[in-house]
Parts: structure tokens; sequence; C-alpha cells
């Protein structure tokens, strides 16, 4: 969503009380058994994982359908699959017949409306109910799961979550014009619809769902310890520094709709050695302070056409990729151009006034407003 500038037209604290859309919550959370579940034991290799995987394209439904069997091992499926029920049912299902066991969460896509062949859902808390219980009906995990091989164990975490705007705590771009609203762009203002009082517009949204991770199946006894470490997953992503700064992006303002501050906190609080998140389309393996991020996004084919590059993370994109072994415990770090790029160059979002060269002939510029270095260097052919 943040990486290219095609299909990204994609709460203050609004506390929620015990009344809040009640009877949707509960169905909700009430998908998945309220005991932590165990993979065979002894069976498991690796734990592997893909988000973004668009299924509404047609070359992403080619991608799913010739990915090799591994029934040894773990896939986690980091949300965005289809708005259409029936089309993510069907790569849930593909993806069951590879792996030996498949956990999902929703991202935003998966809970837009209006498909006619959906019109019985009144609302997105509703399309989350019937995402979560279409997984069950297909054996997907969406809780817990402990993971025993020969060499060693983890436990995967399905954490649910949802952008709000103040996840942004960096000063937006100045000196430019035209950079439009959030809300003006992205999808999901007009394509999801929440029940009452519910707003998109302040964090009450990304509260509840946040909330409905406490009503889940328990941990596994030990999750957490050095022999049982936590790899938990979402949609969304849980820290600001795990996106590029705004002048590098061609919408600034979508830094607005990734990510969710409750998500961070409840990934520090149950001790995740490793997040696994989506939505923004970038390849990203970065370690802040006691955790390990990673994305590996398939996104859409156009994407891996113009920016591969910034794609690019282990073994994508021949297929999902390596997270943990049961002999070697968690993958070495791999390569990813931008969270590479932040290994090396601290951030700087008090530069307000500049934007990238390839993102500044979409704005008008204003007195003060000044064309930044490429940030990797220009493409070839474009040297100064």
């Amino acid at each position: 969503v943040l990486g290219g500038v095609g299909r990204i037209r994609g709460g203050g604290a609004m506390a929620c009380d015990a009344s809040l859309v009640e009877g949707e919550a509960e169905a909700a959370a009430s998908a998945e058994p309220v005991a932590a579940a165990s993979a065979a034991e002894g069976s498991v290799r690796r734990v592997r994982c893909i988000s973004d995987i668009h299924v509404d394209e047609e070359e992403n439904r080619q991608w799913l359908a010739g990915l090799p069997e591994h029934l040894e091992d773990v896939l986690i499926v980091a949300g965005d699959l289809s708005d259409n029920l029936a089309r993510a049912r069907s790569a849930l299902r593909t993806l069951k017949g590879k792996y030996g066991e498949v956990l999902c969460v929703p991202g935003n896509h998966d809970l837009w409306l209006s498909r006619k062949e959906e019109s019985g859902v009144r609302d997105s808390m509703e399309k989350l109910q019937a995402f979560l219980a279409m997984c069950r009906d297909e054996g997907v995990r969406t809780g817990p799961l402990r993971v025993d091989g020969e060499g060693g164990s983890c436990c995967v975490v399905p954490l649910l979550s949802w952008h709000h705007q103040s996840f942004d705590t960096e000063p937006d771009i100045t000196c430019w014009e035209g950079i439009p609203k959030p809300e003006h762009v992205m999808v999901d203002y007009s394509r999801c619809k929440w029940p009452s009082p519910l707003s998109q517009t302040d964090e009450s949204v990304a509260r509840a769902l946040d909330e409905l991770n406490d009503r889940g199946a328990a941990f596994p006894e030990g999750a957490g310890s050095a022999a049982l470490p936590i790899i938990s997953f979402s949609h969304f992503v849980p820290r600001f520094e795990l996106n590029p700064e705004k002048r590098f992006l061609f919408l600034p303002c979508l830094l607005k709709a990734v990510g969710s501050r409750f998500l961070g906190e409840r990934v520090q609080r149950i001790g995740s050695a490793m997040h696994v998140f989506g939505h923004t389309h970038f390849g990203w393996d970065a370690m802040l302070g006691n955790t390990r991020y990673v994305q590996a996004a398939l996104g859409y084919p156009s994407e891996w056409r113009e920016r591969p590059a910034s794609m690019e993370i282990g073994d994508l994109p021949k297929e999902p990729i390596v997270l943990w072994t049961s002999s070697n415990g968690f993958a070495p770090p791999m390569a990813a151009r931008w969270s590479d790029y932040y290994e090396r160059h601290a951030r700087t979002p008090e530069v307000t006034y500049t934007l990238a060269p390839y993102v500044a002939p979409m704005y008008r510029q204003l007195p003060g407003g000044e064309i930044c270095d490429w940030p990797m260097g220009p493409p070839k052919g474009r040297e100064r």
C-alpha cells in the first residue's frame, strides 16, 4: 500500500466499554477454541511467512497454485487475501494443501464491504466474524499454536489489529502543496463500515480489535521463554520505525493508515522474540529492542516489475520466507532494502521540507521546499 502509487484507494481515545458491539465482538473472538493448539509433536521443520497475497490478481493466484508442497512446515499468512470471502477461502484451501499448518489474520482488504455475494454482512465487524469462521471451517488457525520439532519449539501467536491516525507521531511534510489526507486516498474509509460507536476517524476501531485478542485462546505454558519463544504476527505495523520516512513515499499521508500503537504495546507485553507484519509491501528485517520485526509481502505483480529491490527478502518471490527451523532456531538476518538503509542511516523526520526526486513531481513546491538526494542513489540512467 505504501510502496506504489496504484490501488491506494485501498481512535482519541474513545474507550470501548463492555457494551461495545458485545455480541459481534464475542462472536469474532470465539472462532478459536479457548486452549492453545499444538502442531503434531516432533513433526515440524520450519515456520514460514507471507503477507498481502492479494489473490484478486490472476498472477498471484498462479503463484499460489505453483508453490511447492512443504507438509512439514507451518505457514503464517499476515492478511490481505481478498475482499471476496469465496476467493479468500479458495486461497486458504490451496495453502492448506501445501503446508502442515496455516495460521492467518485478516488485513484491511479482507474487511472491505460491498461485494454482492456478501450483501448479508452489515458491517466490517460482521465481516471479521465471517472471515474468522471461514478460517475455522478450512482448518486454518486463528489462535496460538505451539510448534514442536525434533530440535526445538516455538509458539506462533496471531494478533488482530487495525490502523489509527494517531499512530503517526512524526511531523508532516511542509513547504509542498497537494499532499492529500489519508481519508481521501485510502479505500478503508469508504469500503469499511463499523458499528456505532466505533469510528475510523479516531482510535476506537484499533482499540476494539486489539481488545479482541484478550478474549482468544490462552498461550501454552512457557510461551515467551527461551525454550518456547513467541513469533507473533499481525497485518498492520506495530512500530513507526518500520516505515520509510514520509519524504521518501509517493503518498506521505498514508503513514497515518498503517499501524497501531495498541498492537505495538501488545507485542512488547507478550514478549515476542519475532513479530511478522504486512500492509506496507516492503521487505523488512530489523531488530528493535528485544524483538525482531519481519515483513515479506507478495504484494502486486506491478510492484515486482517496477520496484523489486524494495520487495525482496529471503526466498521471495520464489516462495514464503523461512523464519525459524526446528534444528537451528531463528533464521539469520535477511537483507532487505529499506531496513538495511535504516541500519546505516538514522531517521531524521524533522526534515519536513524535502521530498525525494521521484516523489517531488507529484506535488507543487512552495518557498522553502527542497528536493533531497535519492535515498539509495539514483537508478541507472538517472545519475545527476
